[in-house]
């Protein structure tokens, strides 16, 4: 930021009151990716707010924490790729592959995305691992002795993808970090998450699933 905006004045905090209100006064506002700050922003008068849809703002992420104010004309939003947190001194592995990669989104299409998405049983019992699964759900482990890998199949069909179990190991963290187009797919809500992604477009990319 101060590479960007040399000649910018910078505020150090001074106690969460006042940087709440410093906040809530402002006149042009970009929240950052936390509730206090959305909160302070919700409740200002400021002319815009920039939002960021991202992490706990993000439909596609945390659809069961929708945040997105879509009937306020202040708010104009940004859409970024799926993302999971890590360790802060991480973040330029994180930052430069999607430096490019958000976007403007009007409310019309934030509404859509976040309409609920087909699943395919087909497409995840065609990548079912039977391995995978057991070693993922090892209470299964008597079904298995059972009847093989048919009874996993079998239980997957019926129970299992309707409960979001995983048919095979696949790690969301790592998928997005190596594919920020994936994540940011995602993020527009072309897939439900990012195993949707894999199972109907990366697998036939050649993507890796950890």
């Amino acid at each position: 930021m101060r590479q960007r905006f040399p000649n910018a004045t910078f505020i150090s905090s001074r106690g969460v009151e006042r940087d709440f209100d410093f906040i809530r006064k402002s006149h042009y506002v970009v929240p950052a990716l936390s509730t206090f700050s959305w909160l302070a922003a919700w409740l200002s008068n400021a002319k815009k707010i920039f939002f960021p849809v991202a992490g706990i703002f993000s439909p596609m992420q945390h659809p069961s924490a929708m945040l997105l104010p879509f009937n306020d004309k202040r708010y104009e939003f940004f859409t970024f790729p799926i993302y999971f947190a890590r360790n802060i001194q991480e973040y330029r592995e994180y930052m430069d592959p999607i430096r490019n990669l958000w976007e403007y989104t009007d409310t019309d299409k934030l509404r859509e995305m976040c309409k609920s998405k087909e699943r395919s049983l087909d497409a995840a019992l065609s990548l079912f691992n039977a391995n995978d699964y057991l070693a993922l759900h090892p209470e299964f482990t008597d079904l298995y002795q059972k009847f093989g890998a048919t009874g996993l199949i079998n239980h997957f069909c019926e129970a299992g993808f309707w409960e979001g179990r995983k048919p095979f190991f696949f790690d969301e963290n790592s998928y997005s970090a190596r594919y920020p187009m994936a994540a940011l797919s995602v993020a527009q809500g072309h897939y439900r998450n990012m195993l949707d992604h894999y199972i109907n477009v990366g697998h036939k990319m050649g993507y890796k699933t950890t």
